[in-house]
């Protein structure tokens, strides 16, 4: 696996639709906006938000923006820390082709109330 640079910026938290998430039901739920760029020489057919032992469902790639829903155990706390890694199937089975540096970001309040986000997204060394 190789570790890679990818350049994240959260961009806001908007309200999850039903077309931004399918498993989403008709409660109002919060999702973070997040671009991802990264080579394009490390092609992978979905990536996965990586919450320390907890991990998202597959994300389609096929966009660089992409929606997740925060989970419930996100909600109050005012840091969020996660990583996101790049998958590909093959005859081998499927294998994490690149993960990123851990991201920390802040919420400014906590959620719902508002629905900001800072905008300085850091990353560690």
């Amino acid at each position: 696996m190789e570790l890679i640079n990818v350049r994240l910026k959260v961009d806001r938290t908007v309200e999850c639709s039903k077309t931004t998430l399918g498993h989403v039901g008709e409660h109002r739920a919060y999702c973070l906006a997040i671009t991802i760029e990264y080579d394009l020489a490390y092609t992978v057919d979905y990536i996965r938000l990586i919450f320390g032992n907890t991990y998202s469902e597959k994300i389609n790639t096929s966009t660089s923006t992409i929606y997740y829903y925060i989970p419930q155990w996100v909600m109050g706390s005012p840091l969020i820390l996660f990583q996101i890694a790049g998958y590909k199937s093959g005859a081998g089975g499927i294998t994490i082709v690149w993960k990123s540096d851990v991201v920390v970001f802040t919420l400014k309040r906590s959620l719902p109330a508002s629905s900001q986000i800072a905008q300085d997204v850091k990353e560690h060394d």
